[in-house]
């Protein structure tokens, strides 16, 4: 391009933080770029220059006076004689609050995962521990069933053999 001076409109100089009218060269425009975002979005703008065609990026901006804003480009190179590019006509549209609030919802939403996920695991849980109970009352009732007769004297002395046989093997029960 042959000229590297910026013509904004009143409202891209209001989203850059600079007075209406302000003309920018390249060099304030990159400067503007957020420090992650500038060799991306030139890398963008060489290449719509290089092969002629339409481009559409997200950028961040760090404004004048501080603070961040995300702006969606779009527009397209034209052309002189050869084809030759001499010009990039565009927009830039302000989308800070969209980007912010397209992000609450995703946080919201992986919260509303992991809730849902919590009470899933607790719900296993709970499960877990229902059938272990269950699968440990059975033969702990019949360990201490026998074991309550075998104190109290309410076993046969022929009994006694089997009494013990089957308080062991409750107890090995796994």
């Amino acid at each position: 391009l042959e000229r590297t001076e910026f013509w904004w409109s009143d409202e891209l100089c209001r989203i850059y933080g600079v007075s209406p009218g302000t003309r920018l060269g390249v060099g304030a425009f990159v400067g503007r770029l957020h420090p992650d975002d500038r060799e991306r979005v030139q890398q963008i703008v060489a290449a719509a220059v290089a092969d002629g065609q339409p481009f559409a990026f997200e950028y961040r901006i760090v404004r004048a006076a501080g603070g961040v804003r995300t702006l969606s480009a779009r527009g397209r190179p034209l052309t002189g004689a050869n084809d030759r590019v001499i010009r990039l006509a565009g927009t830039g549209q302000d989308i800070s609050d969209q980007k912010r609030a397209a992000e609450e919802h995703a946080q919201l939403e992986r919260e509303q995962i992991a809730r849902r996920q919590a009470e899933e695991a607790n719900r296993m849980k709970d499960e877990f521990l229902a059938l272990v109970s269950h699968e440990l009352r059975t033969p702990l009732n019949a360990v201490l069933g026998w074991a309550q007769m075998l104190s109290r004297g309410l076993v046969e002395p022929s009994k006694i053999d089997r009494a013990t046989q089957a308080i062991e093997r409750n107890a090995l029960v796994q």
